[in-house]
C-alpha cells in the first residue's frame, strides 16, 4: 500500500476526503496543529504529525524541509502531495532535495502560479493570448484610486490580486457614491484588499472549467455551471455540461503555459451577448473539488494516479441532479418562500452528496467530542 504525505498548512478536510476514496492508500497528514484542529482525526488520516517549523512561505524554509526529508524516512512516505499555494510553492523552491527523497505528486511550478493565481498577471496574459477578460486595472493602494475616473466602468469589483476568491474577499461597487464610501472606511477595512484589481462586473452564467494536466496535456476535465438563488448568495446549485467552447479554452490556457496539476478557471457567460470571458484561475486544487464526485471525477485520485504513471478511467455523465451548496437554506427556500420548483433538489440529491454530506456530519460530531476530552484531559 502506497504511503503519501498530504501537506497542508490549514485544515484540506474535503481534499483528504476525495483522495482517501480510493483505500489503495495510507494518508499521513503534516501541518501545524494550531491550524490543524480536526483533520488529525479525519478517518482516512493514517497519522497526523506536527510539524515543529510554520507550514509557511517565508524566506528561508530550509528547516521546514530539513523537517519533511526526516519524516519522509521515518514513515517511509512514497509520495508528496501538497494541496495549497504555498505548499506548492515550498515544495517548488525545494524541488530537487525533495525529488531525491520521494516521488512528488504533479504541481505548478512557480512560474506558473505568479502567472495564473496573480489576477492582474493572468489579464495580461489574456491579453497577449487574445482570449476574452473583464477590463481590469491595478492599483497598489487605494490613493491610487480616481472614483470619477477608477479605470474601468461600473460597476466593478475590488478584489485582491492574490487569494483565494469569494463573497468575502470583494467589493462590489456600483456608482461612484459606492466607491467614495469605500474609500472613506476604515484602513483596517479597506487597505486589507490591496494590491487589488478593479474589475469590469457583468450579469452572466458562472461556468468553471476544472482539470489535470501534465506538463500541458490535459489528463482529464470537466465543465461546471453554477445557479444562484436570488435571496440568498450562499445558496447555488452546481451541475455539471459539456460545452465545447469551455473546454477548448481550458485546454489552450493550460498547453500556452505547459502546465502541471490541478486547476479550476473561473468563466462566465455574459449576458448581454453571451460571449465567454475568463475571470480568473485557480492553480490547485480549489474549494468545491469534491462536488465532482457527482460527475464521476475524482481529481486527487486523477493526480496520484498521474503520478504513479497509471491510466486513470475518468467519465464525465452529467446527471440531471444538481449539488447543493446548502441543504438547510434550500429547505428554508422552499418552506418560508415558496419557492417549490426546489423541491426536486431536495428530494433527488446526488447520492454522492448525501455520502459526504453524512460523512462530514460524523466526522465533526467525533472530532468535536475528542477535541473537548482532549482539552480537559
Amino acid at each position: 500500500m502506497k504511503r503519501i504525505l498530504f501537506m497542508s498548512e490549514e485544515e484540506a478536510r474535503t481534499t483528504l476526503y476525495c483522495a482517501g476514496l480510493n483505500e489503495e492508500y495510507e494518508f499521513y497528514v503534516v501541518g501545524n496543529i494550531e491550524r490543524n484542529q480536526t483533520i488529525q482525526y479525519h478517518p482516512y488520516c493514517k497519522k497526523f504529525i506536527n510539524l515543529k517549523n510554520k507550514l509557511e512561505l517565508e524566506t528561508d524554509t530550509q528547516a521546514l524541509v530539513d523537517e519533511l526529508i526526516d519524516i519522509i524516512r521515518n514513515e517511509s512516505i512514497d509520495i508528496l502531495l501538497p494541496v495549497s499555494i504555498a505548499c506548492l510553492l515550498i515544495v517548488d523552491r525545494h524541488k530537487p532535495q525533495l525529488q531525491q527523497e520521494v516521488t512528488i505528486t504533479p504541481f505548478p511550478s512557480k512560474e506558473s502560479v505568479d502567472l495564473l493565481d496573480h489576477k492582474y498577471n493572468f489579464y495580461l496574459f489574456c491579453k497577449e493570448h487574445d482570449i476574452a477578460h473583464p477590463e481590469s486595472v491595478c492599483v497598489n493602494t487605494s490613493a491610487e484610486i480616481d472614483a470619477s475616473a477608477p479605470g474601468v466602468s461600473y460597476p466593478l469589483l475590488i478584489k485582491p490580486v492574490l487569494g483565494a476568491g469569494g463573497f468575502d474577499t470583494l467589493v462590489f461597487v456600483r456608482t461612484e457614491q459606492e466607491m467614495e464610501a469605500f474609500l472613506q472606511r476604515p484602513i483596517d477595512k479597506r487597505e486589507g484588499y490591496f494590491p487589488a484589481l478593479l474589475q469590469e462586473y457583468f450579469d452572466g452564467q458562472d461556468i468553471d472549467f476544472n482539470g489535470f494536466s501534465v506538463d500541458g496535456k490535459v489528463l482529464a476535465s470537466s465543465v461546471m455551471k453554477t445557479d444562484f438563488y436570488e435571496n440568498n448568495p450562499e445558496l447555488n446549485f452546481t451541475y455539471f455540461v459539456h460545452d465545447d467552447d469551455v473546454t477548448r479554452l481550458g485546454n489552450k490556457i493550460l498547453e500556452a503555459g505547459k502546465y502541471s496539476g490541478p486547476t479550476n478557471i473561473d468563466m462566465r457567460i455574459r449576458a448581454s451577448d453571451g460571449k465567454l470571458m475568463l475571470i480568473e484561475v485557480n492553480p490547485r486544487y480549489w474549494a468545491r473539488v469534491h462536488v465532482s464526485l457527482m460527475d464521476g471525477m475524482n481529481f486527487l485520485d486523477i493526480g496520484i494516479k498521474a503520478t504513479l504513471g497509471e491510466a486513470y478511467e475518468s467519465y464525465s455523465y452529467c446527471p440531471r441532479r444538481r449539488w447543493v451548496s446548502s441543504p438547510s437554506a434550500l429547505i428554508k427556500a422552499i418552506v418560508k418562500d415558496f419557492q417549490f420548483r426546489y423541491i426536486k433538489d431536495l428530494v433527488f440529491l446526488s447520492w454522492q452528496q448525501i455520502r459526504f454530506l453524512a460523512f462530514n456530519r460524523k466526522f465533526m460530531a467525533q472530532a468535536t467530542r475528542l477535541l473537548k476530552d482532549s482539552e480537559a484531559g
